[in-house]
């Protein structure tokens, strides 16, 4: 079976995992694992419901513009399991990204991210 690639932008993959917290609750929730200006995968420990929209905050591998993370808005697409780890990858489209994050979402992955 091929499945057809619907992204517009290709995703980059990141040299280390990102941690990913709930921006209301400052609990970590995940790793960030690949991403776009436009969107980004995360691995988590438990399924993620499609079609919902997220705050989440991204601990970034270095300071960048004098922030050590960034908050960003995402909406679910999908989520699947992974066989090989047993845990749960979700896709998100990044929503609301102000030009200040943009910038640094296209810094961090300039910086500390390659295509695969």
């Amino acid at each position: 079976m091929v499945v057809m690639e619907k992204r517009k932008i290709k995703r980059k993959r990141l040299i280390n995992f990102l941690a990913v917290h709930d921006k209301n609750t400052y609990q970590p929730i995940g790793r960030m694992v690949n991403g776009s200006i436009a969107g980004i995968m995360i691995s988590f420990d438990e399924p993620v419901k499609e079609n919902t929209v997220f705050k989440f905050k991204l601990s970034l591998p270095k300071a960048i513009d004098n922030k050590n993370s960034v908050t960003i808005e995402v909406k679910s697409v999908w989520c699947h399991i992974d066989k090989e780890t047993d845990f749960y990858n979700a896709g998100f489209q990044l929503i609301n990204v102000s030009l200040a994050n943009k910038n640094i979402i296209e810094s961090m992955l300039r910086d500390h991210a390659y295509y695969y």
